[in-house]
């Protein structure tokens, strides 16, 4: 080794040494200041209701307050860029569902945009089934009726409308996966912000039906704003056993969500990890598993590495669906 080669290698060595000291130090110092975990939806909704929830336990174990903030629009571009923009010593987290990270970057033609690559994944949270809402006056008792209901409508040319929460998340997908199962080729899906909204619009009577969280859609189920119809998933939830899926009447017919956490790109991997670790701590809390059992949520729980695989997995699925579906980026 030259004299040049040798001053290269020292002050490679210093900058390891310096950036691996840096890593070690954000783990050791986290949590030293509050937190904030920013969600892309409105305040009252499913995500938020778990958002709330997962903070207040790991506010508890941090011992640091843990703010969420809601930053809704552009289907998650918004509080994924706050995020991505922000340090990457733990301080800002970014819990966001799959439409946010896998439907975006394909139905929204935004090159500035790469959830993947500006993002660190760091732990998935849980999976959750979406429950095929009507408004009562809709005269349909279950899927085959809601179905053939559609259809004599579109027969005499009226349309008919199903609602979404979001343009290419789950409920969007769930959707169009029940408009191509049923042949319901007049069908149209109206997208909304976020949950809440496309909720009260159901409850209202605007729009007759549409695929909603539990968490989202539990409470107007209960007082009978909403009747529930089918569950997205592939088998009947413990929570609501005499609730049918879709796939009674569809079959081959599931659809599900998943929620996770990241912060952002460049974070310390042991600070990653160390997050991770917590986040499945509280997840597998009694107050987390009551919520989730009661929202028909399951826990899904991954090391960072394992989540950084499932999303690259669940892009191309995600935009193989959106493709089939006949959905463009705009």
């Amino acid at each position: 080794m030259n004299q040049i080669q040798q001053v290269v290698f020292r002050c490679i060595s210093a900058l390891a040494l310096v950036f691996g000291g840096f890593s070690a130090l954000a783990q050791d110092r986290f949590p030293d200041r509050p937190i904030t975990i920013t969600i892309a939806v409105g305040p009252g909704g499913g995500v938020d209701v778990t958002t709330r929830a997962l903070a207040k336990v790991l506010s508890d174990m941090w011992r640091q307050p843990v703010v969420v903030q809601n930053r809704p629009g552009a289907n998650g571009i918004i509080a994924a860029m706050m995020v991505s923009r922000s340090p990457p010593d733990g301080s800002q987290l970014y819990l966001a569902h799959n439409g946010d990270i896998s439907s975006t970057p394909f139905v929204l033609n935004r090159p500035d945009y790469q959830p993947l690559k500006q993002l660190t994944p760091i732990s998935q949270i849980l999976t959750q089934p979406y429950v095929l809402s009507v408004h009562p006056s809709v005269p349909a008792k279950d899927v085959a009726q809601l179905i053939d209901w559609i259809k004599k409508k579109n027969a005499t040319g009226e349309k008919v409308n199903a609602i979404s929460a979001s343009i290419g998340g789950t409920e969007h997908l769930s959707a169009e996966q029940f408009r191509l199962a049923a042949g319901l080729k007049d069908l149209q899906i109206v997208p909304y912000k976020s949950a809440a909204p496309a909720l009260m619009d159901v409850t209202a009577g605007h729009v007759p039906f549409g695929f909603f969280s539990l968490g989202t859609a539990g409470g107007q189920l209960k007082a009978g704003a909403v009747r529930a119809l089918a569950i997205s998933s592939k088998q009947r939830l413990d929570v609501m056993p005499d609730l049918p899926t879709v796939a009674e009447v569809l079959p081959g017919f599931a659809s599900s969500a998943w929620m996770g956490m990241f912060g952002p790109a460049e974070m310390p991997k042991e600070l990653a990890e160390r997050i991770s670790r917590d986040i499945h701590k509280a997840a597998d809390s009694p107050a987390m598993r009551t919520l989730m059992n009661g929202n028909g949520q399951a826990v899904a729980l991954s090391t960072p590495s394992e989540f950084a695989k499932f999303l690259s997995q669940d892009a191309e699925q995600t935009s193989a669906t959106l493709k089939n579906a006949g959905i463009k980026p705009q």
